[in-house]
């Protein structure tokens, strides 16, 4: 009995350190989103065709700048993200917890920016 605990016991010693040896270390590298510049088309519209677009299909592909535009959901000019009607819809429960902080942040500075279909 003495001799099946031991080799238990060295075998779990084994698998233990090859666990802990195996094991990467993931590095997460902080997004400093105050200093990028947006583009619609490859930060915005892929917000929009994965959290949007599903319910709200006039936020799909090429057309979904000039509905927003035109339906004065954003503003072209660089101004406060508060004054838009997008602002609105993605800081009330009507997207409660589909979009994440850095998707939110995201929308806010390209408006910031300027809302530019680029």
């Amino acid at each position: 009995m003495k001799r099946n605990n031991s080799l238990v016991m060295i075998c779990f010693g084994i698998c233990f350190i090859i666990i802990i040896f195996s094991c990467e270390k993931e590095t997460i590298v902080p997004i400093n989103l105050e200093d990028k510049t947006f583009s619609f088309s490859e930060d915005i519209q892929s917000i929009l065709d994965s959290k949007c677009s599903g319910c709200h299909t006039d936020l799909k592909d090429e057309n979904s700048y000039d509905f927003l535009s035109s339906k004065d959901w954003i503003t072209t000019e660089a101004t406060k993200a508060e004054d838009s009607k997008l602002y609105e819809k993605i800081n009330t429960s009507h997207v409660d917890g589909r979009l994440t902080s850095v998707e939110k942040r995201s929308l806010e500075l390209w408006m910031e920016q300027g809302a530019e279909n680029n």
